[in-house]
C-alpha cells in the first residue's frame, strides 16, 4: 500500500512539472514562435467584439 501510496505522488508530480505553465496575452499569438508550454489566453477581452447577434448590411437602401 505503500508503494502505490508513493508512486501515486510520484505520478502527480511528474504531470504538475509539464503542465503549460506561460500565459501569454492572445494579441502576442504568433505562428512562428509557437512552444508546447505556452498557452495563449484572451487575458484583454479581445474576442469579447465577437459575441452577440450581427445584422448583415451591405450598404444598399432597401
Amino acid at each position: 500500500m505503500k508503494k502505490i501510496f508513493l508512486l501515486s505522488i510520484l505520478f502527480i508530480s511528474v504531470l504538475e512539472g509539464i503542465a503549460q505553465d506561460n500565459i501569454i496575452p492572445l494579441e502576442q499569438f504568433s505562428v512562428d514562435a509557437i512552444s508546447l508550454n505556452d498557452y495563449y489566453k484572451d487575458v484583454n477581452g479581445v474576442l469579447d467584439k465577437f459575441v452577440g447577434t450581427w445584422i448583415y448590411d451591405d450598404g444598399r437602401a432597401s
